[in-house]
C-alpha cells in the first residue's frame, strides 16, 4: 500500500495559487456542511472549467 505523507506551508511559502485553493475549498465547505445546494452550485462555472 502506498502512503502519502501531507505536509502543510508556512505562510512564506505560499503561493496565489495555494491561496486560491484554501479560499475556494473553504467555500466549498461553508456551502456542503448546511446542505445549500444552491450555494455549492454556485461555485462551479458554466462550462466547469473554473470557478468565480
Amino acid at each position: 500500500m502506498r502512503s502519502t505523507i501531507l505536509t502543510a506551508t508556512t505562510p512564506s511559502t505560499r503561493t496565489g495559487d495555494n491561496t486560491q485553493i484554501e479560499e475556494l475549498f473553504a467555500d466549498f465547505l461553508a456551502a456542503w456542511t448546511p446542505g445549500d445546494a444552491q450555494a455549492f452550485g454556485a461555485l462551479f462555472a458554466d462550462d466547469s472549467e473554473t470557478w468565480t
